[in-house]
């Protein structure tokens, strides 16, 4: 069959009517004979010599072009703009100042199941000031993981106006325990300053639901370590110490914030998150926050937290006798030299 026969068979094409059919459907209609080159190419909106080449490729290997030039297709995963507009309105009002992941996870609350990046997308388009630019930063080696939970607790506290936006923009110290093999927060509390009695306060609810870890890690506070030690060679030690060698936990001091990089990283996440969850569910100071402290903890660890390599638990388990004492060991210990009528004194007392 001569190229002028094949080329008059099958309907004329008229580009405004152009139908919605599949590259697959083209090339087989004008196996056919259903398709001119002229119907085929208008089809594929395509010069002809393209069109011939994606024929002879399919022919050969069967593969598809990528891109077919249907500008007039609607694309099978475009948003619909209903959808768009109801993300649009929870972006400016209940959720506003959310970020792309944060937001994301709250239009799945809302029954508007679409992608992380079309919400990023999305907020770029409403936010250009807040698209992320490229940052130039120190690289630091990674520090492997430990290999199982309670090998290593990263300990830290971070000050900041966590309830800002619900009528109390002061600064409160959030005080947390992050198990370094799984990025778990284990415990954690908000108090007024970062003092030893809350770090002590959440030890103790620490050993107790999940026994003593093998050691803390933590930065260089006074709370963990003498910042003046005795010149006298005597041995001195803070309160927060004296508990840990009485229990019988390692402590390790890190000498830069980006050696306790995975505290680190969970306090930029919370400072981010956070005050914006806590305006959604009506947290709005210090104590509301720590009465609904498991749930936050389930939710941030649901989210984040990962799987040990190691299965076991490295906790040593809490020894009937140290309960016993546990009072004592987390009690207030002061050294006093009794005077020569045999007092003491405390306190300028």
């Amino acid at each position: 069959m001569s190229k002028q026969a094949r080329k008059s068979r099958g309907p004329s094409v008229v580009e405004s009517e152009i139908p919605r059919l599949t590259p697959q459907e083209i090339f087989e209609g004008y196996e056919r004979h259903l398709y001119s080159v002229e119907d085929a190419k208008t089809l594929m909106q395509m010069p002809r010599s393209t069109f011939m080449r994606h024929l002879k490729n399919w022919r050969e290997t069967g593969r598809l072009p990528s891109h077919t030039g249907q500008g007039n297709r609607v694309p099978a995963n475009k948003l619909d703009p209903q959808i768009r507009a109801r993300i649009i309105e929870f972006a400016t009002g209940k959720y506003e100042g959310f970020q792309a992941t944060l937001l994301h996870k709250y239009l799945l609350i809302e029954g508007i199941e679409v992608s992380v990046e079309t919400v990023r997308r999305i907020l770029t388009t409403l936010r250009p000031e807040e698209t992320p630019k490229e940052r130039r930063s120190t690289a630091h080696k990674l520090r492997r993981r430990r290999s199982s939970v309670g090998e290593l607790i990263q300990i830290d506290g971070s000050p900041h106006p966590w309830f800002e936006g619900t009528g109390d923009d002061n600064s409160y110290a959030l005080l947390i325990f992050v198990d370094d093999a799984t990025s778990r927060i284990m415990v954690a509390g908000f108090y007024p300053t970062e003092t030893s009695e809350g770090y002590l306060q959440l030890l103790n609810k620490y050993i107790e639901k999940y026994g003593i870890p093998w050691a803390l890690y933590s930065d260089r506070h006074s709370i963990f370590a003498p910042v003046n030690p005795s010149k006298s060679g005597k041995s001195e030690e803070t309160q927060f110490q004296r508990v840990c060698r009485e229990l019988g936990v390692t402590g390790i001091r890190a000498n830069s914030p980006e050696a306790k990089g995975r505290v680190e990283r969970t306090f930029s996440t919370l400072q981010g998150r956070w005050p914006k969850e806590f305006r959604v569910l009506g947290i709005r100071n210090m104590a509301e926050a720590n009465s609904r402290m498991p749930e936050l903890l389930a939710s941030y660890n649901q989210e984040f937290a990962i799987a040990p390599a190691d299965s076991k638990d490295s906790h040593a388990p809490l020894l009937e006798e140290t309960k016993e004492r546990i009072e004592q060991i987390f009690a207030r210990w002061h050294t006093r030299m009794i005077s020569r009528n045999l007092t003491v004194s405390y306190g300028s007392k």
